[in-house]
């Protein structure tokens, strides 16, 4: 098995990364939001006109095995000082090989002169909020993200120092 790689996403990866978005969001998910609310949350958030505008702001980028995308990430600077990690995503076959940690030190390194990263995982994603726990990740705070169903999920904010 080829080695995985990291690099800045482009606009020809908009279609991989869409189709990562889906595949890992119905794995996530499945048994918080029904397929109807997952289906419309990712034609929003996951549509190739809201990916092109994703790569006109922050930091992208996509890991890869044998040149197939099987994984991506986005970063975005909040203010002088903190940055949120707004998604980073590992095809379902491909997780715990190390994309995800070679994703985040992508990221980690590009964001020169932050001082804290945050993300925000929803309560009942136990493999993400153990993922990013291990890689040093602390919870700060409870939140709650509301659907367009207007299904409330909880959430935690977890913030990683780096400085």
């Amino acid at each position: 098995m080829k080695e995985i790689s990291i690099r800045t996403m482009e606009e020809k990866d908009l279609i991989s990364v869409q189709r990562v978005a889906c595949i890992t969001w119905h794995d996530a998910y499945h048994f918080l939001l029904s397929k109807e609310e997952r289906d419309e949350y990712l034609q929003r958030a996951y549509s190739e006109e809201r990916l092109g505008n994703y790569l006109k702001e922050g930091l992208h980028f996509v890991a890869e095995q044998n040149e197939m995308v099987i994984g991506f990430a986005g970063f975005f600077r909040q203010d002088m000082i903190n940055s949120w990690l707004v998604a980073m995503f590992v095809l379902p076959e491909y997780q715990n090989l190390g994309a995800g940690k070679a994703l985040f030190q992508a990221g980690k390194s590009a964001l020169i002169g932050m001082e804290a990263l945050l993300v925000e995982v929803e309560q009942e994603n136990k493999p993400a909020l153990s993922f990013y726990e291990h890689i040093g990740f602390e919870k700060v705070k409870e939140d709650s993200i509301t659907f367009p169903s207007r299904k409330e999920v909880k959430t935690h904010i977890l913030k990683y120092s780096l400085s």
